[in-house]
């Protein structure tokens, strides 16, 4: 694999992020990654460095407390913002509003596109906004030619029972002969990432709390991700 590229970090401040990263964006992703603050933590890096190492073009919007139709309603988080640009600038605030990201993709589809989402389904009480956002995702795909790949979330304590049966419905809902699963395929890392009992704020694995299996499979999933859409 190819030696990580450093990055170059820029402060992004206000609500204006997502439109300030595409300003740093001057060609189309192969690979675009919607995220939600997961994605800002080790095991956001873990994925980010095999990207980095592996491919050469790819794109990552990552909005604590997001979940998918937050990027395609422009949405805003005030708990945690990153973006990492093809020419690999880094931007991180506290706060940030989701970029054009879903029209770019319709009008240049890249591709792959990941799909890392799921925890924050958990405080609805069913899953009306999920069916929703997957609703959304399949009208989104079906024009293009795109190969999409949704990561599921890691276990949870503090939403323990909750992200289980996300994690449950999400394997369902991409199996066939639903409409996503056309489009798109799921890849659950639940099982593999467990939250320990005491530790942390019971929703974001720290390093030291990920299993050598949880790395592994998140290895397995940027491979996946690798093989489908290798550099060009």
């Amino acid at each position: 694999m190819a030696k990580l590229l450093s990055l170059l970090t820029c402060v992004a401040l206000g609500f204006q992020s997502g439109s300030l990263a595409f300003e740093h964006t001057k060609v189309n992703p192969d690979l675009v990654v919607l995220g939600d603050s997961h994605f800002q933590g080790p095991l956001g890096r873990i994925l980010t460095d095999q990207f980095l190492s592996d491919l050469n073009n790819f794109y990552i919007e990552s909005l604590c407390g997001s979940v998918f139709s937050t990027f395609v309603n422009l949405g805003s988080t005030k708990c945690g913002y990153y973006t990492l640009t093809p020419d690999r600038t880094e931007m991180r605030s506290q706060t940030g509003q989701a970029s054009d990201i879903i029209q770019r993709v319709t009008e240049t589809p890249p591709r792959c596109l990941v799909v890392a989402l799921g925890t924050n389904y958990a405080p609805f009480p069913t899953h009306q906004p999920l069916d929703q956002d997957i609703d959304a995702l399949t009208r989104i795909a079906k024009p293009l030619r795109t190969k999409i790949f949704w990561l599921g979330p890691p276990d949870s304590r503090r939403f323990k029972k909750e992200v289980s049966l996300i994690d449950k419905y999400l394997r369902g809902k991409f199996q066939t002969p639903t409409k996503i699963a056309q489009f798109a395929r799921y890849f659950s890392i639940h099982s593999e990432c467990p939250y320990p009992e005491t530790g942390g704020d019971g929703v974001h694995l720290k390093e030291p709390m990920m299993s050598m299996e949880c790395i592994n499979r998140l290895n397995d999933f940027a491979a996946t991700v690798f093989a489908n859409c290798p550099p060009v």
